[in-house]
Order: structure tokens, then sequence, then C-alpha cells
């Protein structure tokens, strides 16, 4: 159906929609004088008499992006853990604590001692650790 059968259709369904509310008859009776279905009246009363939506205004906000901090690599064995600005201290003990208990520890030679390895992320020193 093309936007102008469309239109049409709808100007059709707006008379028979005023012709019914002129004619006093009950949308049973006004239907089966009218040759319609029930069922059709009340879809185009619906569609015909709902209220339009009221347009809603578009506001754009602005967006600032920043480069976030470098984080922080630390190995532990063959595990990397990257360590983001405002990380938990507890939770990072808890995890390098584990990766050691599950045979991460220092190479051979070096004391038993939990190992661990800080890599140097863009624009920082690194530093190897033990503790």
């Amino acid at each position: 159906m093309t936007k102008d059968e469309r239109e049409a259709n709808r100007a059709a369904w707006a008379k028979r929609i005023a012709d019914f509310r002129a004619s006093g008859l009950s949308a049973t009776q006004w239907c089966a004088a009218n040759g319609l279905k029930i069922h059709q009246l009340r879809y185009w009363l619906k569609k015909i008499e709902a209220p339009a939506p009221a347009p809603t205004a578009v506001r754009w906000l602005p967006v600032n992006f920043s480069d976030p901090e470098p984080a922080l690599m630390v190995r532990v064995g063959p595990a990397t853990i990257e360590i983001q600005n405002g990380f938990d201290p507890e939770l990072f003990i808890t995890v390098v604590k584990t990766l050691s208990m599950r045979g991460f520890t220092a190479p051979a030679g070096k004391s038993r001692r939990l190992f661990f390895t800080i890599i140097k992320p863009p624009g920082r020193a690194s530093t190897p650790s033990a503790s």
C-alpha cells in the first residue's frame, strides 16, 4: 500500500467514525448496518482517536574522553596481572598468594619466598620486587 493509499484509507475511516458517532447507534448495530466488522471499527477508533505522541526533544550531551593512566603490570610466574588506579589491594594480595600456591613461585635457584616482577608500562620505570 502506497502512502497515498494509506492516507486515503485513514481519511475514509475518519469519515466512518464521524458517521458512527453521529448515528447514535451501538458499535454492533452501526457495523451491521454498514457491512463492516466490529473489530475493524474498534481498531480504527483506537488508531484515529489515540492522542499523537508528544515530540520528544533531543538533547545532545558532550562526551569527554581521557586516556586512563597506564596500568601497572605485575607478573607472577607465567601469569600477568594488570592493575588500574583504584584497585582493591586485598584482592591483589589474595590473587598473588593464590598464584604462588599454584606453583607460580620463584625460578630455580631463587628464594622460595613469593616472587613477582613489575613490568614497565608505557611512561613508567620498572622495578623487580620480591616480598
